[in-house]
């Protein structure tokens, strides 16, 4: 087996770009949010995570370097997750309030 060959027993993982109903704020209607959902393919049930980014006035979004790195190190530990871009980042609808 190679060095650097991947041994660890949850690394046959997906990654799913999803779209869903965000929750309605006020009198406005829930807007469609993107994100990406990703599971291990080993046909048994994992604990999930919701990952939220940082402040979007801030440059925040599920494609930080940060939100990756989390992401990959809940996957190697068998977690499911789930991170998304808020209203008004990325190709989420609505705005950021």
């Amino acid at each position: 087996m190679a060095a650097n060959e991947d041994t660890h027993p949850y690394r046959d993982v997906r990654s799913h770009h999803v779209t869903f109903q965000g929750r309605a704020w006020g009198n406005e209607e829930g807007e469609e949010l993107e994100g990406v959902f990703q599971c291990t393919l080993d046909g048994t049930l994992h604990p999930g995570i919701v990952l939220c980014h940082a402040n979007p006035a801030a440059g925040g979004n599920m494609d930080m370097k940060i939100m990756l790195s989390i992401e990959k190190a809940l996957a190697s530990s068998g977690f499911a997750t789930l991170r998304y871009n808020s209203r008004g980042v990325g190709a989420s609808g609505g705005v950021s309030s």
